[in-house]
């Protein structure tokens, strides 16, 4: 019956036709298929209907091979006593070798007396029942032999890597490293972050040339995998107790930080161009800044000129600090130079781009 075969999906026909020895050409539709193999059942509904596999297309069918053995031999036996008196010619044709073919496992002799004929069919009445849930009990389709076809596999696979890609991404996000990265690239990208690495870049040389490093102890030596004791040098700390120490840092501290910051807080250009947007309507208020970022580095320039280049001292300067910075930094004066001219031009830049 089609309305049982259209129930279950492709695959499953394919193996219900590989049961039922039904050889199928490839690429066929599934209606195709429920047509070729429904035609195949009914053709061999004898040899087939035995098969719990099939149980359910013949019970639904209307065929005699899908009726139960007491139910056919009911309707014989009830119907042979009238068909015997009336039309016993057409009985022959019809009734007897229908009921012989299909059903041999309880035949029902026509020529016995009526009481036999009784007695033929309370046994076959008696049996319906357990014959019913037999196969009831066995209507599950057979395990497939045939193995998951390319795109199944596919299919898993694509699923189980979504599942792995999810896990690996979450645990990167619970680690925090994505946040902290976000956060130092917001940092990095504005004229502050570009002046805080120029600065970190002076200390770093500076730090290195007057600061001297002692040693303090070596580390234990680890023979199981060959590592030998190393010496650990660390910062001496007396050195702040030296004038010269202070002098080298004031000197870089006043030319590269103190002086161009007062500057650039006193002509602060920053926030006349913020008053003058807040009049238009369409344009959107921004906080000013306590410094002006341009002024900050012209003025940086200008006193590093004048003081490590031209040599002015102003009575508060000692040769010998302004020698020490210059042989600290890489390229002495220069170094404050270029990173004064970088400073520049990320504040015009990033000025151009908020227009």
């Amino acid at each position: 019956m089609t309305a049982w075969l259209n129930k279950h999906k492709k695959v499953d026909l394919l193996q219900l036709a590989d049961v039922a020895r039904l050889q199928l050409e490839d690429g066929l539709l599934k209606d195709e298929v429920v047509s070729a193999l429904d035609d195949h059942l009914r053709a061999n509904a004898s040899a087939l209907s035995s098969n719990a596999a099939f149980t359910g297309y013949y019970e639904r069918s209307g065929s005699p091979a899908g009726r139960t053995p007491g139910r056919r031999t009911t309707r014989a036996a009830t119907a042979a006593p009238d068909v015997l008196d009336n039309e016993p010619r057409s009985t022959r044709r019809r009734r007897v070798p229908y009921v012989k073919q299909e059903s041999p496992e309880s035949p029902v002799n026509f020529d016995a007396t009526p009481q036999r004929r009784s007695d033929a069919v309370a046994g076959a009445d008696v049996q319906t029942p357990a014959t019913t849930q037999h196969i009831a009990s066995n209507t599950h389709l057979p395990e497939s032999p045939l193995p998951a076809s390319p795109a199944a596999v596919a299919d898993v696979i694509e699923r189980q890597e979504k599942i792995v890609g999810t896990k690996l991404w979450d645990a990167w996000l619970a680690t925090g490293v994505l946040q902290w990265l976000l956060c130092v690239r917001e940092l990095a990208s504005s004229v502050v972050g570009v002046e805080s690495f120029a600065l970190a870049i002076e200390v770093l040389f500076l730090q290195y040339a007057i600061v001297p490093w002692s040693y303090a102890f070596d580390t234990p030596a680890i023979s199981a995998i060959g590592l030998n004791a190393q010496p650990v040098y660390v910062p001496n700390a007396f050195v702040l107790l030296e004038p010269h120490f202070w002098s080298v840092v004031l000197l870089w501290l006043s030319t590269s930080v103190l002086a161009p910051l007062a500057v650039a807080h006193l002509f602060n250009f920053t926030t006349r161009s913020n008053s003058t947007r807040s009049t238009e309507e369409t344009a959107v208020e921004k906080p000013a800044s306590r410094a002006d970022p341009l002024t900050y580095n012209v003025v940086k320039a200008l006193v590093t000129y004048i003081v490590y280049t031209k040599g002015a001292r102003f009575g508060l300067i000692s040769d010998n600090a302004v020698t020490w910075v210059e042989a600290a930094l890489p390229g002495g004066q220069n170094c404050q130079l270029i990173g004064a001219g970088i400073g520049a031009l990320t504040t015009i830049y990033e000025a151009v781009l908020s227009r």
